[in-house]
């Protein structure tokens, strides 16, 4: 499966699973607790860069974000 391909399919089972009656929230919370700790940081930085938001954990983040 080419990535473009596995990316729409993660689009579409998401919007599949708020319509099936996951509150986003709750959705975001299981794929972070399906995830590895290290690598969620690591995402979570990378999109508080990305969009200059400056939470109070942004500190820590950036420990994990790998920026090869």
């Amino acid at each position: 499966m080419e990535m473009t391909e596995a990316r729409t399919l993660n689009f579409d089972a998401m919007d599949e699973m708020l319509e099936y009656g996951f509150e986003p929230k709750a959705l975001l919370e299981e794929l972070i607790r399906s995830m590895d700790a290290y690598q969620v940081n690591d995402h979570l930085a990378y999109i508080c860069r990305m969009h200059e938001l400056e939470i109070p954990s942004i500190k820590e983040l950036e420990k994990y974000e790998k920026t090869d």
